[in-house]
């Protein structure tokens, strides 16, 4: 079966499915918080994205992360080089510290095996959750700009989604030691100022793209790297933004757990 087929069958089924876990998605034209409901993406209406609340303080933010263990929305404010911490129940961020680097777009990734914060632009760095700072890993990814990160449990890597214009967009594993990537695989459309989030419930990226002067498109992916599909447009315009996954309170645990095992594994290794 095509996976076209396979996507809109999930679509089909996560609409009509109750209290699906949302994607959380800052808006760096507007300084919002926003809330992607993942079950009322269609291609007739585009999708319901919720204004949560502004980030205040002349933040915004072009990446998110979430950490179940601490239960912590951080953020990248690209504008001002900080990390952010992020009330997901109403927007508001204070700021942790300076990342130390100069950064015009970037995407954030929470590795739950290690406990580690990435931050991915021109090059991976590894932050410092307590001060904001950023380390670089590796020389760079030289041509290639990663603006979107995600961390897959499922198969324990860093995904970033490349950022273009006039040629279809890749995504890349990262190499958490040495910064290099190295293809998945083309995604089939181009795509920029992405937001990158892997949703382990149903082994997917969901992709968000800043398509300039109409409704962004929001698309899926296959969690091993391959075509993307257009599930629609976004019901709100939007900047460069970042994306990432909650899960519900009910499969938190059922998710912290698997995590656990995963670094438990790898701990082994």
């Amino acid at each position: 079966m095509r996976f076209t087929t396979l996507a809109a069958l999930a679509v089909a089924l996560f609409a009509g499915a109750a209290g699906a876990s949302p994607l959380l998605h800052s808006d760096s034209s507007t300084g919002n918080l926003n809330s992607i409901d993942r079950g009322l993406v269609t291609i007739t209406n585009g999708g319901n994205v919720s204004t949560i609340g502004p980030l205040g303080g002349g933040f915004t933010a072009v990446g998110l992360a979430y950490d179940p263990t601490g239960n912590v929305v951080y953020g990248v404010d690209a504008a001002n080089d900080l990390l952010l911490t992020i009330d997901r129940n109403t927007g508001a961020a204070s700021a942790i510290g300076g990342l130390g680097v100069d950064i015009a777009d970037g995407g954030l990734a929470w590795d739950s095996s290690t406990g580690t914060l990435y931050l991915s632009s021109t090059s991976l760095f590894q932050v410092n959750t307590s001060t904001g700072s950023a380390s670089a890993i590796g020389a760079g990814y030289g041509v290639l700009a990663l603006n979107g990160l995600a961390y897959d449990p499922t198969r324990d890597q860093l995904v970033g989604v490349e950022d273009t214009t006039g040629v279809d967009s890749r995504l890349w594993s990262i190499s958490r030691t040495s910064g290099l990537p190295s293809s998945l695989g083309t995604l089939g459309v181009p795509v920029t100022g992405a937001g990158l989030a892997y949703d382990p419930t149903q082994d997917v990226f969901w992709i968000t793209d800043d398509e300039i002067g109409v409704s962004d498109n929001f698309y899926v992916a296959p969690g091993g790297g391959g075509s993307a599909t257009r599930i629609g447009g976004l019901s709100q315009q939007t900047g460069n933004g970042g994306l990432t996954f909650v899960p519900e309170p009910g499969t938190g645990l059922l998710l912290l757990v698997g995590l656990g095992g995963l670094g438990a594994r790898r701990r082994r290794r």
